[in-house]
C-alpha cells in the first residue's frame, strides 16, 4: 500500500467512524484527551471530529464537564436498527393476521426513547384502493394519533409530563395539546381500556386504533395500530378492531416474554 492509499484509508471518514464506534461502546462520558488516546490521534484532530459530529446530532457535550457522549440522533439510529433487525421481523406475522381479518392497514410502531418519538417499523397495508401511504422509519410525535397515544399513555407519568411540556400542535388540526389537568384523565382512560382511539389527530380523515406492546421486562416498546379512512369507518367497528388488536398484542407479548429478559 502506498502512502497515498494509506492516507485515504485513515482519512476523516474512517476517523469519524472510529469515533462513533468508541462513543457507542463506552459506558461513560469521555474527554477529548481520552478519546484522542483511544483513537491514537492528536487532540486537535479529535476535537475537530467531535465538533463535526455534534453539528449532526451524533455527539453531545456536557457543558458542566466538557465531556462527550453519544448524541440523541446516534441513539435514535441505534434504536431504529435494533427494531428493524429484531422486533420488526417478529411482529410481521401478527400484523399480517390483523390485516387479513379486518382488511385494513396494520402497523408496528416503535418508541424511540432517545428522542421521545415514534416511528413505523413495519406495516401491512390495506387491500382497498382507498388507503394511506405508510412511511417507514420516519420519526413522529408520540402525543398525537393512535400511533403515538397508544404508547404515550403507557409511559411513566414523569416522562409523560416532560413530553407534554415540549409537545407541538396536532399536525392535522393545528390544535395544541390540552393542559395536563385535562390530558391526564384522557391518558388514564386509554390505560384503563388498554388501547387508544383517535380521529384525525395526525392525518385528516383518518381513524386510528392502537394497543401497546412490551418487552419481556414489561417496558412499553411500541404498539400495533390499525388505520382506517373515516369514510369507511362506523362506530361499531371500534369494539371489533380493538378486540382484534388486544388479542394479537397479547399473543405478541407472550412470544416476546419467552425470548427476552
Amino acid at each position: 500500500m502506498t502512502k497515498t492509499e494509506a492516507a485515504q484509508v485513515d482519512g476523516p471518514i474512517v476517523r469519524c467512524v472510529r469515533l462513533i464506534r468508541l462513543l457507542a461502546e463506552i459506558d461513560t462520558d469521555i474527554s477529548i484527551k481520552d478519546a484522542a488516546e483511544h483513537l491514537e490521534l492528536p487532540a486537535s484532530t479529535t476535537h475537530r471530529l467531535l465538533r463535526v459530529l455534534s453539528q449532526e446530532g451524533m455527539v453531545s457535550k456536557d457543558p458542566r464537564t466538557s465531556r462527550y457522549r453519544a448524541g440523541l440522533d446516534l441513539e435514535r439510529l441505534g434504536s431504529l436498527l435494533a427494531f428493524k433487525n429484531g422486533f420488526r421481523d417478529i411482529a410481521r406475522p401478527y400484523l399480517q393476521r390483523v390485516a387479513d381479518q379486518c382488511e385494513e392497514a396494520c402497523m408496528f410502531v416503535a418508541y424511540l426513547p432517545a428522542t421521545q418519538q415514534v416511528s413505523v417499523m413495519a406495516a401491512v397495508n390495506s387491500r382497498h384502493p382507498l388507503r394511506y401511504e405508510i412511511e417507514l422509519y420516519v420519526p413522529h410525535s408520540v402525543v398525537w394519533g393512535a400511533t403515538g397515544r397508544s404508547i404515550y399513555a403507557f409511559l411513566p407519568e414523569e416522562e409523560q409530563r416532560s413530553i407534554a411540556d415540549r409537545a407541538g400542535n396536532s399536525p392535522a388540526s393545528g390544535k395544541p395539546l390540552p393542559a395536563w389537568e385535562e390530558l391526564k384523565p384522557e391518558l388514564d382512560a386509554i390505560r384503563n381500556r388498554g388501547y387508544a382511539f383517535t380521529r384525525g389527530e395526525k392525518v385528516k380523515g383518518a381513524v386510528g386504533i392502537g394497543a401497546p406492546i412490551y418487552n419481556g421486562s414489561g417496558v412499553v416498546l411500541g404498539s400495533f395500530c390499525i388505520t382506517v379512512p373515516e369514510i369507511r369507518f362506523d362506530d361499531g367497528k371500534e369494539q371489533v378492531l380493538s378486540k382484534l388488536l388486544l388479542d394479537e398484542t397479547a399473543r405478541f407479548r407472550a412470544s416476546v416474554g419467552r425470548t427476552t429478559a
